[in-house]
């Protein structure tokens, strides 16, 4: 990058002109610089610039060339044939560009570009219910609001961070190489993002004050309380009959019964053996965090149809994705929590060896 915004610098002090062009029109200007570079690659075989190959191309209008001009006179240039992408014909592009349009670039950018959402979408309903704890004039609403953002404060925390770094590190996977070494910065984002799930009580804390202080207080009520507000949100879902929804009620519901189901099961387990409890804390608050922030991501389609957001379809296929790829994970992680227990609190052969 420091390379990069030096050779700008020396470009803006030549004032130096840059303009696409026709390569035919500078072909025996490139043919020049062209030489001398490619003495430089020390290739053994020589280098062929076709005339009626470049005008061939040029006619068939899928050359892109740019020239760097000095007072007229070429001091550099860049060419590259522009053509339909295989996989998606209507993006037109160069070889290397556009990568978002192979299928699974576009799985980990709508993953990170919905599991951001997911995330945000529960910080705020956290915000919302502490303003209104502290704000309503009724003190029953202040009350029950104080109990949604009691319950829903660790999951903000922690699966929101757990997101972040699941996120940087799908963003330096999308760029590859480059984003392992500094000049993207994607790395930095990576190392910069670990720390949120150790700092302001490591994640597993988090989860442990979800199961047993949050998920027991006044017998689940917040719970179910809330989980009656996801269900009404899935039952939108599946009656509006919008076929770009695909299967997100189905997901959802699913979700949602898999939440409520490991819920009241792990309040029995915390009476009975608080130990099978714990060892669930974890992938129940990424049950929770999966589903909740399904249903947030529907109710803000649903909102965004309703009110005629300029582009609905956007808020539509964002909560879709991660209904039937982050969502569709919660009846995994319900029997990860009720069915592994003895695996974890049994584990003293292993780890005490």
């Amino acid at each position: 990058m420091r390379v990069v915004r030096a050779r700008a610098r020396i470009v803006a002090a030549m004032a130096i002109e840059i303009r696409e062009v026709r390569v035919g029109d500078y072909l025996d200007q490139v043919g020049a610089l062209a030489a001398l570079n490619w003495a430089e690659t020390g290739f053994d075989f020589p280098l062929d610039l076709s005339r009626a190959h470049y005008e061939a191309l040029d006619a068939a209008g899928v050359l892109f060339a740019l020239a760097a001009l000095d007072d007229g006179a070429l001091v550099g240039y860049c060419t590259a044939i522009v053509s339909p992408h295989p996989f998606n014909p209507a993006v037109v592009c160069c070889a290397s560009d556009a990568i978002f349009v192979h299928p699974d670039v576009k799985r980990m950018l709508m993953q990170m570009r919905s599991m951001t959402a997911a995330a945000r979408t529960i910080c705020y309903a956290t915000a919302v219910a502490l303003d209104v704890s502290v704000r309503a004039k009724d003190a029953k609403v202040r009350a029950d609001a104080a109990a949604r953002g009691a319950l829903l404060t660790p999951i903000a925390k922690a699966f929101s961070t757990d997101i972040g770094n699941e996120v940087a590190y799908l963003g330096v996977q999308v760029h590859g190489g480059m984003g392992f070494i500094e000049e993207t910065g994607a790395a930095q984002h990576y190392r910069d993002a670990r720390i949120t799930s150790i700092y302001e009580g490591t994640n597993g804390i988090q989860s442990i004050d979800l199961v047993t202080r949050k998920l027991g207080a006044n017998g689940g009520a917040s719970v179910w309380a809330l989980l009656d507000e996801l269900n009404a949100t899935i039952k939108q879902v599946e009656t509006s009959n919008d076929p770009a929804f695909g299967t997100t009620g189905a997901k959802l519901r699913d979700a949602h019964a898999a939440l409520e189901r490991t819920s009241k099961w792990l309040l029995e387990r915390l009476a009975a053996a608080p130990n099978d409890a714990l060892a669930g804390a974890t992938p129940y608050l990424r049950l929770f965090g999966a589903t909740l922030g399904g249903c947030l991501l529907a109710g803000e389609a649903l909102a965004a149809k309703a009110d005629g957001a300029a582009e609905p379809q956007r808020y539509v296929a964002l909560a879709r994705f991660f209904a039937e790829n982050i969502s569709v994970q919660a009846p995994s992680l319900e029997k990860t929590v009720t069915e592994s227990a003895e695996a974890i609190t049994g584990a003293e052969a292993v780890l005490a060896g």
